[in-house]
């Protein structure tokens, strides 16, 4: 009797299992979505601290960009939101749809770092790293290089890098940035 109710269990188990796996109407579910705005660009405004401007749910929302909005995994997900447009300052992000998030460079510093302009010392940062004299790309260790010698001429932008280049050469900048060693990245804080 034992074995006929175990048997019977497992059978109705995997009927039940079986019709829901052969099943087409289910909807895919929100996990299968693609990311409907390049995962580059979001850590790119994430990693340099833009500002961003996005209207979510007839809401808008200022300040760092909210990934979750964008991540179709999150319960906040906001389908509606589908571009990521680089702007030069606030005054510019006037006027686009709500389906775009507008973002800029980060001029002003936090409260009580007022004077702070966040975006050219990552510039400032970048020219660091990069100068040959300071050697940072070498490993103190034993001498030998961390990562080859380059310059911002070798990613397709020129010397004096400017927070217009974060912005019009972004995708330059950011292949510059991921070319750069762990420890180069976080000091320049991207």
């Amino acid at each position: 009797m034992k074995k006929l109710l175990i048997g019977l269990t497992v059978a109705l188990f995997l009927s039940v299992f079986l019709s829901g796996c052969n099943n087409n109407s289910i909807e895919e579910e929100p996990y299968n979505m693609e990311m409907i705005i390049p995962l580059d660009k979001m850590f790119y405004a994430s990693r340099m601290n833009f500002v961003t401007r996005m209207i979510s749910m007839g809401e808008e929302w200022i300040g760092r960009i909210r990934s979750d909005f964008l991540m179709p995994t999150s319960i906040h997900f906001d389908p509606s939101l589908t571009e990521l447009v680089f702007v030069h300052s606030e005054a510019e992000a006037v006027g686009f749809p709500d389906n775009v998030i507008v973002a800029w460079p980060r001029i002003v510093g936090w409260p009580g770092m007022e004077d702070f302009n966040h975006s050219q010392q990552i510039v400032d940062a970048i020219h660091f790293v990069l100068d040959p004299v300071n050697e940072r790309h070498i490993d103190i260790r034993d001498g030998r290089p961390r990562r080859e010698v380059f310059t911002l001429e070798d990613f397709g932008l020129s010397y004096p890098l400017t927070v217009a280049d974060l912005v019009d050469n972004w995708e330059k900048v950011n292949e510059l940035m991921h070319a750069l060693t762990s420890g180069e990245r976080s000091f320049v804080g991207f």
